[in-house]
C-alpha cells in the first residue's frame, strides 16, 4: 500500500469513525473542564482522561488496521469482478451483518436469474438447431418434386411440402411468442365447434393424402378463450394425429360424459405407457417419436404451456398401436357457455 493510499485510507476511517473518536475526546476534555471548575484537585480527572485517550487509540490503531484490511478485501472483490462471491469480511456490527446478508439474497437472486437465463438460451439454441435439420427435409424433398418432369402431376405433393414449411415457420414463430404469451392473449366468445373446424380445413390435404377419414360431429359449445393460442392447440394435436395415424382416422366431439370436454381420438400407432407420463417434457420424444426421426418433442410441450396459460386442461390417454385420445377440459370460468 502507497504513502498515498494509506493517506486516504486514513481520512476515510477518521470520517467513518468521527463520531466515536469525537465522543471520546469530548468527554475526556469535559471531564477535566468540570473538575476544574469544582475546585476540586484535577489530577486524578487528568490521569483518567489520558488513560481513556491511550485506550482509545490502542483500540483505534487496531480498529484502523481492521479497516485497511476490510478495504483492501472488498476492492479485490470488486476489481476482479468474480463470478463466484467471496465471503465477505467479517461485520463490524449489526447494521453491518444485516447488510452483508441482504448482498448475499441478491446475489442469490441474481445467480439463479442467470442460470435461468443461460438455460432459456441453450435450449433455444437447441431447438433452433433442431428446427433447421427438421425443415431441410421438406425443402430438399420440394426441390426434387420442382426438378422433375411432370409438375403437374406432383402439384399436390408440392403443395404438402410447402404446408410443412409453413408448419414449421408457425412454430417456431410460436416458441418465441410463447415467451410473452400472457401479453398476447384477446380473450373473446368463441364458438368451438368452428375453430375445430379451421384447424380441419387447414389439415384437410394431410388427411387426404393419407387417405385418412375424419368423423367431426357438430356441437354447439361457446368458450371464452384466445382464438389463435387455442387453434394452435388444436393445429398441433391433429398434426400429431396426422403423422401418426396411417389407418383409420380421427374422430372429433364432444364427451358425452362431460359437456365441457372436447375428444380427439385417432387411431395412429398411439404412445407406449411408460412414455406417457412424459410426453408434456421438453425435447421428449418417446419411442414413436425416436422413430419418426423428424420428431422434435416440442409440439405437446407448447401446447401443455398454452393450455395452462389459458386455464384449460390437457390430458392424453393411450396404447400402443390403438390410438391415442386428447380430452380438453374447458372449466367454467373463465369458462365455456352451452348454447
Amino acid at each position: 500500500m502507497s504513502k498515498h493510499n494509506g493517506l486516504q485510507l486514513l481520512l476515510k476511517w477518521i470520517v467513518f469513525r468521527c463520531k466515536f473518536l469525537l465522543a471520546v475526546t469530548s468527554g475526556s476534555i469535559l471531564f477535566v473542564i468540570l473538575s476544574l471548575l469544582s475546585h476540586v484537585d484535577a489530577r486524578p480527572s487528568v490521569y483518567g482522561a489520558g488513560l481513556c485517550l491511550f485506550v482509545t487509540l490502542i483500540w483505534s490503531i487496531y480498529d484502523f488496521i481492521k479497516f485497511t484490511h476490510k478495504s483492501s478485501q472488498l476492492a479485490r472483490m470488486l476489481h476482479y469482478s468474480q463470478t463466484a462471491l467471496e465471503p465477505l469480511p467479517d461485520p463490524f456490527d449489526f447494521i453491518e451483518e444485516q447488510y452483508q446478508q441482504l448482498i448475499m439474497e441478491l446475489y442469490h437472486d441474481l445467480t439463479a436469474k442467470i442460470s435461468e437465463e443461460e438455460k432459456i438460451k441453450s435450449d433455444r439454441e437447441d431447438y433452433y438447431t433442431l428446427w433447421v435439420h427438421q425443415i431441410k427435409t421438406p425443402i430438399s424433398a420440394l426441390r426434387l418434386l420442382l426438378h422433375s418432369d411432370d409438375l403437374q402431376k406432383n402439384a399436390f405433393a408440392m403443395e404438402q411440402e410447402l404446408f410443412k414449411i409453413e408448419q414449421y415457420a408457425e412454430m417456431v414463430l410460436q416458441y418465441l411468442r410463447l415467451e410473452s404469451l400472457s401479453c398476447d392473449l384477446l380473450l373473446q366468445e368463441y364458438s368451438l365447434y368452428t375453430l375445430v373446424k379451421q384447424a380441419v380445413k387447414k389439415y384437410a390435404g394431410a388427411f387426404i393424402s393419407r387417405g385418412l377419414s375424419l368423423n367431426l360431429a357438430e356441437f354447439g359449445f361457446f368458450v371464452i378463450t384466445d382464438e389463435k393460442w387455442l387453434c394452435f392447440v388444436l393445429e398441433q394435436l391433429l398434426s400429431n394425429s396426422v403423422k401418426y395415424t396411417f389407418k383409420g382416422g380421427v374422430n372429433i366431439c364432444m364427451d358425452p360424459e362431460s359437456d365441457r370436454t372436447l375428444l380427439i381420438t385417432d387411431t395412429g400407432i398411439g404412445i407406449r405407457e411408460e412414455d406417457l407420463p412424459r410426453v408434456f417434457d421438453r425435447g421428449f420424444t418417446g419411442y414413436n417419436g425416436r422413430m419418426d426421426r423428424v420428431s422434435t418433442g416440442i409440439g405437446l410441450y407448447l401446447c401443455k404451456r398454452v393450455t395452462d396459460r389459458l386455464g384449460i386442461t390437457l390430458h392424453i390417454s393411450s396404447k400402443c398401436n390403438k390410438g391415442t385420445q386428447y380430452r380438453i377440459y374447458f372449466p367454467p370460468t373463465p369458462g365455456a357457455l352451452q348454447k
